[in-house]
């Protein structure tokens, strides 16, 4: 089952539906919206990276992903690279990567929130 997936399933199995989503989101403050690339300098292996600075308030929805590569160079390689986790507090998102391969990789994270 794909992460997507399985996500979908675990909100719907604990009872969080379209209006319950919408409600808890209602009731958040309102931060701005964003979208940001950031490329990283090459690493292998779980790594946790902060976004400092980020236009975001705590527990505000926000969606990341990776891909390998530097900016404007970014591309689809044999390396499997994964988000494995995503935090929001004020200000910051911490990212838990992934990077699977016998060397460091450059990589760049895309933030959308």
């Amino acid at each position: 089952m794909k992460v997507s997936t399985r996500v979908v399933a675990a909100l719907v199995a604990v009872g969080v539906g379209g209006a319950t989503l919408a409600s808890v989101a209602a009731a958040q403050p309102r931060a701005e919206r964003f979208a940001t690339t950031i490329c990283h300098p090459p690493a292998r292996g779980v790594n946790t990276i902060d976004f400092n600075g980020a236009p975001v308030s705590a527990s505000q929805p926000v969606a990341v992903s990776i891909s390998e590569g530097f900016l404007h160079g970014e591309g689809l390689g044999d390396a499997r690279m994964t988000v494995e986790n995503v935090t929001v507090v004020e200000r910051l998102v911490k990212v838990r990567i992934n990077v699977q391969w016998g060397e460091p990789l450059p990589f760049c994270l895309h933030y959308v929130g």
